[in-house]
């Protein structure tokens, strides 16, 4: 099982590419990036608990990363309409789809596997994956419009959402605690392939604009 002090290393080490990348290539899209990333960064320090805070830790690190996650998509969103792209394309409706599918499989997973139903629990993922959700929609949307290097957005938030969806299996006892590993297994080359190939690793005027 990967150490959870390894994991705070790479998170951290994650975050410090996302500055490199922004001051080395500007871009609005990477300045969203590389604050998505901080609050990710910090997301996982509490999802760790490395202050200490047991069960509350998780509740915050949830709330952080919810905001990471808007940050990811708005940065997205906004790219898209500055490169006047259709935000409601083919990427944007598969990845709605993507969303949709794994919402319903979560709730038929909760609602007959485990011996207590706790469905408080599961209206709180529900919230959770949607804003997730718009994330990955907007990424989806943007990669479509753009095609080339960006469709690696499409495999980075397909494995964001396998991470995350992990997640809310652990929190609802579905799955043990060992699947831990697997999730980060996912969720480190996802958060990498949005820094690298959210943008051009290089400078342009229409990089700056957007």
């Amino acid at each position: 099982m990967l150490p959870k002090s390894w994991k705070i290393v790479i998170s951290i080490l994650l975050s410090i590419l996302s500055i490199v990348l922004f001051i080395v290539y500007g871009g609005k899209v990477r300045k969203h990036s590389m604050i998505a990333m901080l609050l990710c960064t910090i997301a996982d320090l509490f999802m760790v608990d490395a202050f200490g805070l047991a069960d509350i830790s998780t509740y915050i690190g949830a709330v952080v990363f919810m905001a990471g996650h808007v940050f990811y998509g708005t940065g997205f969103l906004k790219s898209s309409k500055a490169k006047s792209y259709a935000i409601k394309n083919k990427g944007f409706f598969s990845g709605l789809a993507l969303v949709i599918v794994a919402t319903i499989i979560l709730g038929v997973l909760t609602f007959t596997i485990p011996d207590k139903v706790e469905p408080i629990l599961f209206i709180i993922i529900v919230v959770y994956i949607a804003i997730i959700g718009y994330n990955l929609v907007m990424q989806f949307s943007y990669a479509y419009s753009e095609k080339g290097k960006r469709y690696m957005l499409v495999v980075a938030m397909t494995l964001f959402i396998i991470s995350d969806f992990l997640v809310a299996l652990d929190m609802l006892s579905i799955i043990a605690q060992p699947q831990n590993d697997l999730v980060w297994a996912t969720y480190i080359p996802a958060q990498a392939f949005i820094i690298l190939f959210c943008d051009e690793l290089s400078k342009t005027k229409l990089q700056k604009a957007a």
